[in-house]
C-alpha cells in the first residue's frame, strides 16, 4: 500500500508520517475490540485534515489483501456544522470531484434525509459528511447499513462525557469498524475527556471510568498541587508514566516546535493594560453590588456568570455595560480604555502591507471596533455565531484575497474557534481571554499556519489586576496539563498552586501586573 503521488507530493514530511500512523492503527486489530482506532492529537494548523483525506483515499484505492476490493468503500466523516462546507471543499481541492465525490449534510428536512438515504444505498457519493447534530438524528438509518467502514470524527473533544452521551452513543452505534479521532486540543479542561476519546477510539484501553478516576485522574491531578505530599508526587508521576505509556501507540501528537523550521516565525506578546479611571470605577461598583454578594451566599451560578460578562465587557470599554460614556472614540480613548487606544495607536499604523484579526468573546466587542475602523475607513468583514454557514466561506476568501482592500477581520473566538484559514492576516489581536485556553489558540491557528507566507504578531491584552488576568493564570494552569499527558514535559516550571489562584472577584488595584507577582519567585527580579 502506498500513498497517492497526487497527494503525496503537496504533504510535508510530518503529514506523510501521520498518515502511516493512522493506517498502522486502523490495520492492527487491538485485543479483546473488534474497533480498531486511534487519535491524531497534532496541534491546530498542522494539517490534520489533509492527513485524514490521504488515509480515506488510499484506504478506498488499495488493499494488502485484495487487488479488487478496497479496505474501505464508505466513510463518513463528522464534524461541528461550521466544517462541513470546510471538508467538502478540502475533499475537492486536494482530490477533485472525479476522484472522490462527497455529500455534504449541511440542513435539516426532507432533503437532508434524500441525501443520507442516497449515500447509504448508492455508489455515487463514497463520502458522507455531516454535523454531529446531523448525525443524532440520521443515526437510525445510518446504523442500519453494514458497508460504511470508516468513520472520522473531527474535533474530537466534543465527546467529552467520560460516563457517555447522545454524541457518543450515535458514533457507538455506527456500523464502522475503524475509528479516527481529531482533536487539536485533546485535554481543555480535565482528565474526563481524554478518557473519552481514548475509550471511543479504543474501547477498554483505560479501563471503566470508575476505575480510570481511581487509578489514574485523581493522583495525576492532586499531585500538580504544590501542597501535596511526595508520596502523593511519587504516585502521581508514576501514574502518569503509565498513562502516557498505554497511550503513547494509539495518540499521535505533533506541536509547531516539533517542524518550527517549516512554520513562519511567531511572536506573542502579552500585554497588560492598567485600567482607566472610569473602568476602575464600574468594576469597583459591580463588586460591591448586592447582586453579586446574594448570587455567591445562594450559589447562584447564572447571576455570578452575568455579573463576569458586566466585568469583562466593562474592561474591554466602559460602553459596553454603561451608554454614552464617550464622545470621541479615536482621539480619547486613553481616558476610556487602554485596550482600544493601543488598538488604534500601535495595530492600526497608517500604511502598512499587513492586515490584522481581532478576536473577541463578545460581538458588542466587536462592535465597537467596527465602529472605530470605519471612522478610520478601514474596510472590514466578520464572522460570529450569527453569520450564515453558507456564507463564510466566501468571507474568508475574500479576507484572503490580497486585492480585497480588507484590512481588519472581525472573529468571534466561538464562532472562529476551528476551521478556518485566516493566512491572509498576519496580526491577532486577543481583546479578552477565554476561560478555555484551547479558545485562544484556535483563534491564534486560524492565522499561524502552513501557507502563511509572513510572520506572525499576536497580542493578547489583559487588565492589570482584574479578573482577566485570574483567567489568564487559569489558562497557563488548564494549558499545563494538556502538556503534561500529551507533550510528556515531566514537571513545569509555570506552576501555580490552588492558593495562587486568587479569588476572581478580587480586584488588585495597585498592582502593575498579578501575574508577575504570583511569578515573581520563580522569574527573580525585573531588569
Amino acid at each position: 500500500v502506498v500513498l497517492d503521488p497526487v497527494l503525496g507530493m503537496h504533504m510535508k514530511p510530518h503529514q506523510i508520517a501521520g498518515t502511516k500512523f493512522l493506517y498502522k492503527n486502523l490495520m492492527t486489530k487491538h485485543p479483546n475490540s473488534i474497533v480498531s482506532g486511534c487519535i491524531l492529537a497534532d496541534e491546530m494548523g498542522l494539517g490534520k485534515t489533509l492527513q485524514s483525506i490521504a488515509l480515506i483515499w488510499t484506504l478506498m484505492k488499495q488493499s494488502p489483501f485484495s487487488l479488487t476490493d478496497p479496505i474501505v468503500r464508505k466513510a463518513i466523516i463528522v464534524c461541528p456544522s461550521s466544517l462541513v462546507f470546510n471538508w467538502a471543499n478540502e475533499i475537492k481541492k486536494w482530490l477533485g470531484d472525479q476522484r472522490l465525490s462527497a455529500q455534504a449534510i449541511t440542513k435539516g428536512g426532507t432533503n437532508a434525509s434524500n441525501d443520507v438515504n442516497d449515500f447509504v444505498k448508492g455508489n455515487v457519493k463514497r463520502v458522507l459528511i455531516i454535523s454531529y447534530d446531523m448525525l443524532r438524528r440520521h443515526i437510525q438509518m445510518l446504523s442500519r447499513y453494514q458497508n460504511i467502514q470508516l468513520v472520522v470524527c473531527d474535533e474530537g473533544q466534543k465527546l467529552k462525557n467520560i460516563d457517555g452521551n447522545k454524541t457518543i452513543d450515535s458514533l457507538n452505534a455506527l456500523p464502522c469498524k475503524m475509528r479516527i479521532l481529531l482533536s487539536g486540543t485533546p485535554v481543555q479542561n480535565d482528565l474526563d475527556e481524554f478518557y473519552a476519546m481514548v475509550n471511543w477510539v479504543c474501547p477498554g484501553t483505560l479501563g471503566a471510568p470508575k476505575q480510570f478516576r481511581k487509578i489514574f485522574a485523581d493522583a495525576i491531578i492532586k499531585s500538580r498541587d504544590k501542597s501535596c505530599s511526595k508520596d502523593l508526587q511519587r504516585i502521581g508521576k508514576k501514574r502518569l508514566k503509565e498513562l502516557i505509556k498505554r497511550t503513547s501507540p494509539i495518540v499521535l501528537r505533533r506541536t509547531s516546535k516539533d517542524i518550527v523550521a517549516q512554520m513562519p516565525p511567531k511572536y506573542e506578546k502579552v500585554i497588560f493594560c492598567r485600567p482607566s479611571p472610569l473602568q476602575k470605577k464600574i468594576y469597583k461598583s459591580l463588586l460591591s453590588s448586592s447582586e453579586l454578594k446574594k448570587a455567591i451566599e445562594g450559589n447562584s451560578g447564572q447571576v455570578v456568570f452575568t455579573i463576569i460578562s458586566k466585568l469583562t465587557k466593562a474592561l474591554n470599554h466602559p460602553d459596553l455595560v454603561t451608554a454614552n460614556q464617550i464622545e470621541d472614540e479615536q482621539n480619547n480613548n486613553s481616558n476610556i480604555s487602554l485596550k482600544f487606544d493601543i488598538n488604534t495607536r500601535e495595530f492600526f499604523p497608517s500604511s502598512t502591507n499587513d492586515r490584522v484579526v481581532i478576536v473577541s468573546n463578545y460581538t458588542t466587542s466587536l462592535d465597537l471596533v467596527d465602529t472605530i475602523c470605519k471612522k478610520l475607513s478601514y474596510k472590514t468583514v466578520r464572522l460570529d455565531g450569527s453569520t450564515e454557514i453558507s456564507k463564510r466561506s466566501d468571507i474568508v476568501s475574500s479576507f484572503n484575497n490580497p486585492s480585497s482592500g480588507i484590512f481588519v477581520f472581525l472573529l468571534s473566538s466561538k464562532a472562529g474557534g476551528v476551521g478556518l484559514n485566516l493566512i491572509g492576516g498576519n496580526r491577532v489581536i486577543l481583546l479578552d481571554p477565554s476561560w478555555n485556553p484551547a479558545h485562544d489558540l484556535q483563534a491564534m491557528a486560524r492565522v499561524w499556519r502552513f501557507g502563511q507566507p509572513k510572520p506572525v504578531f499576536v497580542y493578547r491584552l489583559l487588565t492589570t489586576g482584574t479578573i482577566e488576568e485570574r483567567i489568564f493564570q487559569k489558562q497557563i494552569r488548564k494549558g499545563e496539563l494538556e502538556s503534561l499527558i500529551m507533550d510528556d514535559v515531566g514537571d513545569a516550571n509555570r506552576h501555580f498552586d490552588q492558593g495562587d489562584l486568587k479569588d476572581i472577584f478580587i480586584f488588585s488595584e495597585n498592582t502593575s501586573c498579578d501575574t508577575y507577582d504570583l511569578l515573581a519567585p520563580t522569574l527573580g527580579k525585573p531588569d
